[in-house]
């Protein structure tokens, strides 16, 4: 059975997954293999769709190809409010690549500007499996409701979900939620609720993701033995993401206390101790940041099913969160950390003080790590996707 999975870029979180679930089959030998827009990392068997376009259309034509998709992309939505918005459309047809035409799963992750429903979902030989990293997949072009204007975008948001309903008639579809928050708003969709939803979690190494005494991180790191707070996010400035939640629980926190932030670098215009660690992509020095910190804090407004929690977890280390999305399937309440029921800065330090000062002696390092390994390991998963994969629908 050859599998292909698709992605648009190979960066991100929902690259990070795909790229982990693909490297997890091909260790148990799995013939795998990932088709990106725009190839940036040296992945086995991973290949670009615009290398191929080039080949077959030359630079200057396949570079005019990618201004005309990105503006066809941005025009429905140009005299409307600013938001993150995308259609179901693409200039790029995937079904012509030799690895699409080979394969018999076709395994979709976060594909938009890349995957055209109306093109794939024309071929009906094909086993199709789609995880979904948002809301992208089956909404009528959002990809998460958190400030989203909807409002405004209510007449392209039911002609988009028409379009993909049309497109996806009679194809042997199996969606992934990686939480039951996503399962549920999925299940109630009109583009989704046809279809069979199976609830199953992202990989991780846990060998490359694992848990080290917290003192010699911090030296490998030369950091103090401080306290210290993690978080992680692409872009802070996304007010998903609830980054100013957590610089306003730092104020209730003891001043001596440092916030590492992982990530797209940002001024710091504020008198807190902020460590900014930048972009980092190395895997293991990415575990080292996190065996570092005393506590993992992820203040998202909604979200998914985070990698980052799922990171900490692996190398035991407790995640604070808002009860949002999927964060509190993850987070067990007391025992790999705290879930803040009340969404506000103060109720936020509450439970990262909690953490610090351990006064119940809970031994989150060890039920963190235990529970990662029980859900989140990659032969647990990769036995869930190949069982999914031989089933029709």
């Amino acid at each position: 059975m050859k599998i292909l999975h698709i992605n648009t870029n190979a960066t991100g979180g929902a690259a990070n997954a795909c790229i982990r679930l693909h490297k997890a089959l091909l260790k148990s030998g799995i013939d795998s293999n990932i088709l990106f827009l725009e190839k940036t990392k040296g992945i086995d068997k991973s290949y670009s769709f615009l290398d191929f376009e080039e080949k077959k259309n030359g630079r200057f034509l396949t570079s005019i190809k990618i201004l005309i998709n990105r503006i066809s992309n941005k025009l429905p939505s140009l005299f409307k409010p600013a938001a993150f918005f995308n259609t179901p459309f693409s200039l790029f047809d995937i079904t012509e690549h030799p690895v699409f035409i080979e394969a018999d799963v076709i395994h979709l992750h976060w594909a938009v500007k890349f995957v055209d429903y109306q093109k794939v979902f024309s071929v009906k030989n094909k086993k199709f499996v789609w995880t979904m990293h948002d809301m992208a997949p089956f909404s009528g072009g959002y990809h998460y409701l958190t400030d989203f204007p909807i409002e405004n975008y209510k007449s392209l948001i039911l002609k988009y979900e028409n379009a993909k309903i049309k497109a996806l008639k009679e194809v042997n579809l199996s969606v992934i939620a990686l939480s039951d928050w996503l399962k549920n708003i999925s299940m109630n969709s009109r583009v989704f609720h046809y279809f069979k939803h199976n609830l199953i979690p992202n990989c991780i190494d846990t060998a490359i993701f694992n848990n080290y005494e917290r003192s010699n991180a911090k030296l490998k790191l030369g950091l103090k033995q401080n306290k210290t707070v993690l978080f992680v996010a692409e872009n802070i400035n996304d007010k998903r993401k609830g980054f100013d939640y957590l610089k306003g629980a730092i104020d209730y926190l003891d001043k001596d206390t440092v916030l590492l932030v992982l990530g797209k670098s940002f001024e710091n215009d504020s008198n807190l101790n902020i460590i900014n660690l930048g972009y980092v992509s190395d895997e293991n020095h990415i575990a080292t940041i996190y065996n570092a910190a005393d506590v993992f804090v992820i203040p998202s407004l909604e979200d998914n099913l985070p990698n980052t929690v799922m990171e900490a977890m692996a190398c035991g280390t407790p995640s604070v969160g808002f009860a949002n999305g999927g964060i509190p399937e993850m987070v067990q309440n007391g025992l790999t950390g705290i879930v803040v029921k009340e969404i506000s800065a103060e109720a936020l330090a509450v439970g990262i003080k909690q953490v610090l000062d351990n006064t119940e002696a809970i031994n989150f390092e060890e039920n963190c790590r235990k529970r990662a390994i029980q859900l989140y390991s990659e032969d647990i998963i990769r036995e869930k996707i190949l069982g999914l994969y031989h089933t029709k629908s």
